[in-house]
């Protein structure tokens, strides 16, 4: 019977506690939480898209991501105001979503359902289950199918707008639901690099749930631009009026900063190469 080897689970056990850690969501007291308006950094992990196009059936159609990298987004062709000035690398981010975090009235109120105290123009959140609605906004997207050669962006004279209602735990984040009337931009080459762009559009209504947090240790924040408290834990916007045969899909999650990538890399090369030298090591003990 072979012996147990205690360095290796002291080892191992610490460099899995050191990759645990970076994944692990930071925590934040309770308390009164202001969001201020503010851009969420999006990176697509997977999109299909369903439409019939001048006569063309399009089903399932696979879309991938293109970074926008180094770049001022409000000079590019076909980005969408509000856009953040000034140039910034966005790295990963394929897609920007905008919150003005202006509450937008429903009707008819219901009495006693909310509790919003007004910091300023913008709500603030104090008790567990306090909610708001607000209006968002794409302001760009920058996918490729690599099948059919389309380019799939944001549409400028089509504003893609919707609502997002929030609501909070009490604590550090909370949940939010929202609703995206998108127009889609299909051509065969970039429109943000060629104004000159040969375009198609096409609507899409998408909606979709998730998890918010106050803070968001591993992701990439811009000052002036994605530091305003709310960071979702990702999402996935479906069109659900289609058919499953023809169904859009678009999965985003937040862009990692790059620090915590090369960690957390770095972390599982580590416990992968520690295994292989246990394994080696055990197995020249006697049975």
């Amino acid at each position: 019977m072979k012996f147990l080897n205690i360095h290796y689970l002291k080892s191992s056990g610490l460099i899995a506690a050191f990759v645990f850690t970076l994944l692990m969501p930071g925590q934040s007291q309770a308390g009164p939480i202001t969001i201020t308006p503010g851009w969420d950094l999006l990176h697509t992990v997977s999109a299909t898209l369903s439409a019939d196009i001048n006569g063309v059936q399009y089903r399932n159609v696979s879309f991938e991501s293109v970074p926008f990298g180094v770049v001022d987004i409000s000079n590019l062709n076909g980005v969408l105001n509000p856009a953040p000035i000034g140039t910034y690398n966005y790295r990963n981010t394929d897609t920007i979503v905008y919150r003005s975090m202006d509450i937008v009235p429903i009707a008819p109120p219901v009495p006693g359902a909310v509790t919003i105290q007004n910091s300023g123009p913008y709500p603030t959140l104090i008790n567990s289950g306090d909610s708001f609605t607000t209006q968002i906004q794409m302001t760009a997207m920058e996918l490729f199918s690599s099948s059919t050669g389309l380019y799939a962006t944001t549409n400028a004279s089509k504003p893609s707008t919707g609502t997002m209602t929030i609501t909070y735990n009490g604590t550090s984040g909370g949940t939010f639901s929202s609703y995206l009337d998108i127009w889609i931009q299909l051509s065969s080459t970039n429109p943000y690099n060629d104004p000159n762009a040969q375009t198609v559009s096409i609507e899409k209504i998408f909606r979709s749930n998730g998890t918010w947090s106050t803070t968001c240790p591993t992701c990439l924040i811009l000052s002036g631009v994605n530091d305003d408290h709310f960071y979702t834990s990702g999402l996935t916007l479906e069109d659900t009026g289609e058919t499953p045969e023809g169904r859009s899909i678009h999965v985003v999650k937040p862009v990692p900063e790059p620090a915590t990538l090369a960690l957390l890399t770095l972390g599982l090369g580590l416990l992968g190469f520690h295994s292989r030298k246990t394994t080696f090591s055990t197995n020249m003990l006697p049975a």
